[in-house]
């Protein structure tokens, strides 16, 4: 197959209904950052779970501490206090 140089045409001219690109002389439009803005409530579910995360931290070290007392044998039962707390929740 072979190619005539003299019947390629150019490729077509841009459609005139596309706009035209602002020029540079033209003032910009300042754009607005980006912003976020949190409900009440999801500042309320945030402190939540930032609570939780120091309930869990304080949780894991009362339990540490009482596997220490007890691998030590320093741990003793106040049968009182289990009772008080039974007949609380009764």
């Amino acid at each position: 197959m072979r190619i005539d140089a003299a019947a390629v045409r150019p490729a077509a001219a841009p459609r005139a209904s596309i706009a035209p690109r602002p020029a540079a002389s033209s003032p910009a439009v300042p754009q607005q950052p980006d912003s976020v803005e949190l409900t009440r409530r999801s500042e309320q579910l945030l402190r939540a779970a930032e609570q939780a995360v120091q309930a869990e931290a304080a949780r894991a070290q009362r339990v540490a501490d009482l596997r220490a007392r007890i691998r030590a044998g320093k741990y003793t039962v106040d049968n009182a206090a289990v009772a008080r707390a039974l007949l609380k929740h009764e």
